[in-house]
């Protein structure tokens, strides 16, 4: 309809009379204009706003396009045009984002994150990442309530393009960054820890802060729970050393060790009640 609107025909299979408009008209191609729709999807067409990004990457130092760019109005929109299409592309949907236009926004420091939030590499991630794994014993960040969102999504994207590698089909996950995450005992099929679980770790974590140690008193009155919840682990610890079915696995276990958590406490070893109060 749009070619036809431009050459100034008419639809022959909609036109019942020579006075019948096409279905396209002005005010819908502006409204697809605003969006940086593509009208002829081509190479041509996409280098050429390229071209016009890498331009304004010279003259800013940044690729954050504002909406109210005077000198090239569509490009705002043709730069989140870009992040919408690499976002279906990395859930598996369809898009017309590729590997070659990604490694091309990639090379003038491409932002794929929306509201100007900052763009890591995949070697700061990788830093951010190391330095979770320093603090907690394990690679398994949080998705609900862990601050930094970018390392949230960096991980599901490592996972995402591992299976691709996996499967022997086009990624961006190469043999090296294998090898560096599984430095880091990086959990491939991203088994997340029960909130549950979680809600309680951090209540150990708060009591640690406050007390030094991780010895719950059985009579803890503050949250009486928490001392159930500590004798579980050192139990379900115990069954997993014996080889049985348990709930513990090595990330929580990890978890925990970072906390100085000690998994077998004799009777009169804690410092803040009498004998017999800890849990052996």
């Amino acid at each position: 309809q749009y070619r036809l609107t431009k050459e100034g025909k008419k639809n022959k299979k909609t036109t019942t009379t020579t006075t019948t408009p096409p279905t396209i008209n002005d005010r819908r191609i502006k409204a697809l204009d605003d969006i940086c729709f593509e009208w002829e999807p081509n190479e041509d067409t996409w280098n050429k706003h390229f071209e016009a990004l890498k331009q304004f990457q010279c003259e800013n130092g940044h690729c954050l396009v504002p909406k109210t760019y005077g000198a090239n109005p569509i490009l705002a929109n043709w730069v989140a045009s870009q992040r919408f299409h690499y976002k279906m592309m990395v859930e598996g949907r369809s898009s017309n984002m590729t590997f070659e236009r990604v490694d091309a926004l990639n090379s003038i420091n491409f932002n794929w994150q929306p509201n100007g939030d900052i763009t890591f590499t995949w070697d700061e991630q990788y830093e951010k990442l190391k330095h979770f794994k320093s603090l907690y014993g394990h690679c398994q960040v949080p998705r609900s309530d862990y601050d930094d969102k970018s390392l949230v999504y960096w991980i599901d994207y490592q996972r995402k393009q591992y299976k691709l590698l996996k499967a022997g089909m086009a990624s961006f996950m190469t043999s090296e960054r294998v090898d560096a995450l599984d430095e880091l005992d990086f959990n491939w099929e991203g088994r997340a820890m029960p909130d549950a679980w979680r809600r309680q770790y951090k209540e150990l974590e708060k009591y640690k802060r406050e007390t030094g140690d991780c010895q719950v008193p059985v009579n803890y009155g503050a949250n009486p729970s928490l001392a159930k919840w500590v004798r579980q682990q050192r139990k379900q610890y115990s069954l997993m050393k014996a080889g049985k079915k348990t709930s513990m696995n090595i990330e929580k276990m990890k978890s925990l060790e970072a906390l100085d958590f000690s998994w077998k406490v004799y009777s009169g070893a804690g410092k803040h009640c009498g004998p017999s109060v800890f849990l052996v």
